[in-house]
């Protein structure tokens, strides 16, 4: 019997966004029906972790560097998807070599591009927010003149918001 793909998302706890990220892309893949994913923090025993686990596909929100290195000298060859979780690009995000990345704005993407990384490698998707704040909107879309903000921090903290 086919179980479906098996996908392990890889994050740190560095603050929480990574791993918000990590648990609302889970609760999707769960929806759509791929019910084999695990998240799996940090990555120092990743390489025992892969090999007993064998996932299909492996699903970055942290930018760890080198892992594509670190897989491929193991034999362990599994496509790679990088999950940027900033609105802004640093070179970590960049140092593994994912067959696809996913950014949250059309300017992310044009520094990549502007950085090498071909714009077919590139989609932009917005950072993953989990579904209740959509059925939320949903919900205030019936109600005329209800507007929500959502607020998106970072480690450490937002700058001084004026009215």
């Amino acid at each position: 019997m086919q179980q479906g793909p098996k996908i392990i998302i890889l994050t740190a706890g560095y603050g929480t966004g990574h791993i918000q990220v990590s648990k609302t892309l889970q609760e999707s893949f769960h929806r759509y029906g791929v019910d084999r994913v695990k998240i799996m923090l940090g990555k120092k025993k990743m390489i025992d972790i892969m090999k007993e686990e064998k996932p299909d596909a492996i699903v970055y929100t942290f930018p760890f560097a080198g892992v594509s290195e670190q897989l491929k000298s193991q034999g362990i060859t599994v496509p790679l998807f990088t999950v940027i979780t900033d609105f802004s690009l640093h070179n970590r995000w960049l140092l593994t070599n994912s067959d696809r990345f996913y950014v949250a704005t059309d300017d992310l993407k044009r520094d990549m591009v502007s950085r090498g990384i071909q714009p077919a490698r590139i989609a932009v998707t917005g950072i993953p927010i989990r579904e209740r704040f959509y059925e939320r909107r949903a919900l205030q879309g019936q109600r005329e003149n209800k507007r929500s903000i959502l607020i998106i921090t970072g480690a450490h903290g937002v700058l001084p918001i004026s009215k």
